[in-house]
């Protein structure tokens, strides 16, 4: 289903849900004088990663759960976005965020920070929430961002879908199938771009060692083209690896 398509129904289904979401809201908001606040501020890639679905979120801690919560169009926009709910619970240290997708609009975070009343912890997405399904972000997940930088001569940037995958040194692997998707930019990898996206890994992922990078067309009206790459440099920015980098590939043509 077209990803606008998919906005135009998600949103009706947005709107048949806010009432009552409201509605316990204010019931909630009347007995909140011993509820703690939590704040949710998530970060969304590119133009076809937002959602307008609403988010039911969970946050779980060291001394225990929130209830969930449903919150309205936390995701439907690019970059950065904020709600907050109050719950009794003090969750303690904050370990994880379960978050089920309500509607029939996917989503890909980059990554949300959760701040509650005894802890803000920053949980990497790198992967989709689908429609209607349940994902918990934990803060020990393997998550590597890749900080991607496109060559800045004559025809270098692509139109073609971009599929990246990641290896570690047992050769276990991490795939992106469609990188232009999750791109800040709507028309993405053009010439001199610089970007950075994330990825999730399984956790039995090692130390990041190389790269694969395919390309293909995304249809008659978008020939794309080969791609030149400047450079690419990964970084294990949660788990088990945070803090190695290495850089993958630097000033290489990537055929289409």
């Amino acid at each position: 289903m077209k990803k606008t398509l998919k906005h135009t129904l998600s949103l009706v289904l947005a709107l048949m849900m806010v009432v009552s979401t409201m509605a316990v809201s204010m019931v909630s908001t009347s007995a909140a004088s011993s509820n703690h606040e939590y704040k949710i501020t998530v970060n969304t890639g590119g133009s076809n990663a937002t959602s307008i679905d609403i988010m039911s979120v969970t946050v779980h801690g060291t001394k225990g759960s929130t209830g969930s919560h449903n919150i309205c169009a936390l995701a439907g926009k690019n970059g950065t976005n904020s709600r907050t709910f109050t719950d009794p619970v003090d969750v303690g240290e904050i370990t994880s965020i379960e978050i089920e997708n309500i509607g029939i609009d996917d989503w890909y975070p980059n990554y949300v920070v959760v701040t509650g009343p005894s802890d803000t912890e920053m949980i990497y997405g790198g992967r989709w929430i689908s429609d209607n399904k349940k994902v918990t972000l934990k803060d020990t997940d393997n998550v590597i961002q890749l900080d991607i930088k496109t060559s800045s001569d004559f025809s270098s940037g692509t139109d073609d879908i971009v599929k990246i995958t990641l290896y570690d040194y047992a050769k276990h692997s991490a795939v992106l199938l469609d990188a232009t998707e999750i791109h800040p930019a709507f028309n993405a990898f053009e010439k001199g771009d610089d970007t950075t996206l994330y990825i999730y890994a399984p956790d039995n992922f090692g130390k990041v060692d190389s790269i694969n990078i395919s390309l293909s067309s995304a249809g008659i009206l978008t020939p794309g083209g080969d791609w030149k790459v400047e450079n690419i440099t990964a970084t294990h920015v949660s788990g088990n690896n945070r803090g190695f980098s290495k850089t993958l590939m630097t000033d290489t043509w990537i055929d289409g």
